[in-house]
């Protein structure tokens, strides 16, 4: 089978042609569709329970729609981790590997995401609600020691007296760690 450009509206069924070579991958609302449907409701109702959450629609099971609705906004970190690995890196090598990391984590993500919700897991997908619960989790306490860190360099490197660079010093592609002038973003 061919790999082609497989686009899903947002009520989960496919749309789109093949392309041999191509493949197009859009898992942010596809999850949340199987989801819904799986409730047993049809294509047109699982596109309105999928309007953002300034959507309030009246179902029986609010309690999942909310965690689902909580779910699609875990994506708002995202702007926050591209910000801080454009600001707090520095050195053009150390910033583009960075950011190549930052990418290839996302891509395993991708791939590995999906595959928690397992046939033999329908309807509840316990385990992979679980999974998001402690990936998000781990994002969170990650990002708090993250921040905590930075917080920490600042303030050493602020009782530290401030080193002399030379006039053309952006040119020497000095990294974060080198460049003690360097303050991180918070």
């Amino acid at each position: 089978m061919a790999a082609g450009v497989v686009e899903r509206d947002i009520s989960g069924a496919r749309k789109g042609h093949d392309k041999p070579g191509l493949q197009q991958v859009k898992p942010d609302r596809s999850i949340s569709s199987i989801i819904i449907k799986s409730f047993g409701f049809d294509t047109y109702t699982n596109l309105l329970l999928n309007l953002p959450s300034t959507g309030l629609p009246a179902i029986a099971k609010a309690g999942l729609l909310i965690v689902n609705y909580i779910t699609g906004t875990a994506g708002c970190g995202v702007s926050l981790l591209y910000s801080w690995t454009t600001a707090n890196f520095a050195g053009h090598t150390k910033k583009v590997t960075i950011s190549a990391l930052v990418l290839i984590s996302f891509y395993i993500g991708h791939i590995i995401g999906p595959k928690t919700f397992r046939d033999a897991d329908a309807l509840d997908y316990i385990p992979a609600k679980l999974t998001i619960v402690i990936i998000l989790s781990v994002g969170i306490l990650a990002t708090v020691a993250l921040n905590w860190a930075y917080w920490h360099e600042n303030k050493k490197r602020d009782r530290e007296e401030p080193t002399v660079l030379p006039d053309d010093f952006e040119f020497i592609d000095l990294t974060d760690k080198e460049n003690r002038n360097f303050r991180y973003i918070l």
